[in-house]
């Protein structure tokens, strides 16, 4: 009877109001109390320590990806920003202590550091979602009336939960602090869900969903357990770069390759295609006296599948017996291929297997591509994804 009587109540507040502008002051006010206790045992509290599992799909891009890890942060005013934190995964574990931030690898026996700034630590991927965004976050959502706010209350094995759901038209939260804005031409909306201990006010679920037109399928899912407030501090030693020298030698990075340079001779490849009814390898020879795009790219790469749905534009731009587009994914398996090749009925050979041949041309970023004269030679290299630019570049070409 407890869950019916809460709907009633919250209905009746709608009943006895004279309009809808009157109905949503109740509920924002409503909310805004609750939301207000969840902000103030976040604040009030000087330190966590709970494990997170973050959960990623975005359906359009067959993306799907889950995160755990066991987190403790704590309020540290001498720092580029009020805190420090730990974090252990499986194999990981990342430490901030306030100015630098330093990872070890557990299985590789290694350790590496380096000194951040306020910006650095802010995108840091621990935090997103953490109890320290939504501190930062929450009061934003109370203070600004541009934010549609509802809330009613749910059930998880048994217990009591507070639903509060809010969102404002264009906008969506940064990592750690802020309100970034969304560029109406993508037709996105963000609304937001946080699921909150009725007795505690702590979280127990944060959920960030992406809608798509009618599409609301993708989300980022994030869920709080084993909560303690304010857990036993944790050694200083463990803070300290120094106290892990013993145990781990330095983390020494690959040694990159030197990018290739404009005007130099492609080198050229030998890489499988993906097509439904076979398996066959094509090589660069194939394409001798055409003009050549080629374009790197991966998955979940966020600036590779905006690119992606125009590069059939792109090809048909052009005469096929004089230009040709060819892309080749340099991570993903055979399967993700065949998920885009469906998606896109593309008018252009995608390769794949290409991690080698893109490490040999010394890139580390997508979307990379390079463009190639009917002689083999690179007349241009590009970062990002920009179609005006390349069709005008590759009609230079053609002239």
């Amino acid at each position: 009877m407890k869950k019916m009587y809460v709907y009633i109540v919250l209905a009746a507040q709608f009943i006895i109001c004279d309009n809808t502008a009157d109905a949503q002051t109740l509920t924002n006010k409503t909310t805004n109390n609750i939301l207000s206790e969840i902000v103030s045992v976040l604040k009030n509290n000087t330190a966590f320590l709970y494990t997170y599992t973050r959960e990623t799909k975005y359906h359009a891009d067959n993306y799907y990806h889950k995160r755990t890890a066991s987190f403790y942060m704590q309020r540290y005013e001498p720092g580029i920003i009020p805190l420090r934190y730990q974090a252990k995964e499986q194999d990981m574990h990342t430490i901030f202590n306030g100015k630098q931030i330093f990872s070890i690898d557990q299985k590789k026996r290694t350790i590496d550091s380096s000194t951040v700034t306020s910006s650095d630590i802010k995108s840091n991927s621990h935090l997103y979602h953490s109890f320290a965004m939504l501190a930062e976050c929450l009061p934003i959502v109370i203070a600004d009336e541009g934010f549609s706010k509802t809330v009613s209350d749910t059930l998880i094995d048994g217990r009591d939960y507070w639903k509060i759901s809010f969102e404002k038209s264009n906008s969506y939260f940064s990592t750690y602090s802020g309100l970034e804005s969304i560029d109406p031409k993508y037709n996105l909306r963000r609304p937001y869900e946080l699921i909150a201990d009725k007795k505690t006010y702590l979280p127990k679920l944060f959920i960030a969903r992406f809608v798509r037109g009618n599409d609301d399928r993708d989300f980022i899912k994030m869920e709080y357990e084993k909560i303690q407030v304010q857990p036993q501090d944790l050694s200083v030693k463990t803070w300290s770069y120094a106290s892990y020298t013993s145990k781990y030698k330095p983390f020494k990075p690959e040694l990159k390759k030197e990018e290739i340079k404009i005007g130099q001779y492609f080198p050229g490849f030998l890489l499988p295609e993906y097509k439904p009814e076979s398996d066959t390898k094509i090589a660069y020879t194939k394409y001798k006296g055409k003009t050549v795009l080629i374009e790197f790219w991966f998955k979940s790469c966020g600036p590779c599948m905006e690119a992606m749905p125009q590069y059939k534009e792109l090809q048909s731009s052009f005469p096929a017996n004089s230009f040709q587009l060819i892309t080749i994914n340099v991570e993903d398996k055979k399967e993700d291929i065949a998920f885009f090749y469906k998606k896109y009925q593309p008018l252009y050979p995608m390769l794949y297997n290409g991690a080698k041949m893109f490490k040999e041309l010394g890139f580390s970023a997508c979307p990379t591509a390079l463009l190639i004269n009917g002689e083999g030679i690179i007349v241009k290299k590009y970062a990002g994804f920009n179609i005006e630019k390349l069709k005008k570049d590759i009609a230079s070409l053609l002239k």
